[in-house]
């Protein structure tokens, strides 16, 4: 027996003790989050009472609708990042942020795109016709190849509630230490996120060029400039969330969990306040000012 136990750690028997998520961060996040959702709920509002106005049309009320939905669906990623992790919470929020900001960038990409396509025909002396029917078709394309990812993600490798565990250093009763479990959501496989982050970036690229190209656009139909913030800010936000995935491993303690959980649910909130200042409020404003 003297033999054996040379071979058990020091800090045995150990003694596990649940620990739920406790941050002001994460209150303060919740809170943020649910007020840019207030926000966002209002400015559709005020596009629907605008759509008449020629700023309003011209930014085509549709295209408009589709992107303040992708704003709401990541500011609702926010408010469930910043609770605590559930088995049903934790891949809905994926779904949530995924589809979110393929509706903020996928509907621009389309449309400035033939925007860029039709002043192309109009310095050539040539005939362009685009329907918006093509238009909302290419939409649901891209947003259909997104939901086929997010299903086959949920089915063969989902994104669900599992436990952390870490040694906590205070002493238990048998001369062993106290182990602290917490809640956290994980994938087995990294893929997942690699493959979206990748999706991201094409997806800013493609914008940033068509952001260019249409640069000289007259003034009533270029949104190059807004649409350069705009991705400006959302890539900005993308590599701040993967740096917190690839420092949020399993391993961490619940303080940083908290913090890393916190941490996303203000820049997604951040991220979805952006948008709506750079993008939809000088709209109002022209609206409002009949401008």
């Amino acid at each position: 027996i003297n033999m054996l136990t040379d071979f058990i750690p020091e800090s045995y028997p150990r003694t596990t003790v649940y620990v739920e998520y406790d941050s002001v961060g994460l209150i303060i996040a919740l809170v943020v989050a649910v007020i840019t959702v207030l926000l966002v709920v209002a400015s559709a509002a005020l596009t629907y009472h605008y759509r008449k106005k020629r700023v309003m049309i011209y930014a085509q009320p549709i295209f408009v609708y589709l992107i303040l939905s992708g704003v709401y669906f990541v500011s609702i990623g926010a408010i469930l990042i910043s609770l605590p992790p559930a088995s049903g919470t934790c891949m809905v929020t994926e779904w949530f942020v995924t589809i979110g900001y393929s509706l903020i960038l996928v509907p621009l990409i389309v449309k400035v795109s033939a925007i860029n396509k039709l002043f192309k025909g109009a310095a050539k002396m040539k005939r362009v016709k685009i329907t918006p029917a093509d238009l909302y078709k290419k939409i649901g394309y891209i947003i259909s190849g997104v939901v086929v990812f997010l299903i086959v993600w949920s089915s063969v490798d989902p994104f669900k509630d599992t436990k952390g565990r870490r040694l906590s250093g205070i002493d238990n009763s048998f001369g062993g230490e106290i182990v602290e479990v917490f809640d956290t959501c994980a994938s087995n496989f990294a893929v997942w996120f690699i493959l979206r982050f990748i999706y991201m970036v094409l997806l800013c690229v493609t914008a940033t060029v068509l952001a260019v190209q249409t640069r000289k656009v007259k003034q009533e139909f270029n949104e190059s400039v807004l649409l350069g913030h705009m991705i400006y800010a959302i890539f900005l936000i993308e590599l701040i969330l993967i740096l917190i995935w690839l420092l949020s491993p399993k391993q961490l303690d619940i303080i940083q969990q908290e913090f890393a959980a916190a941490t996303q649910s203000y820049v997604m909130s951040a991220n979805s306040l952006a948008i709506l200042f750079i993008y939809f409020y000088p709209k109002i404003d022209a609206a409002r000012k009949n401008k």
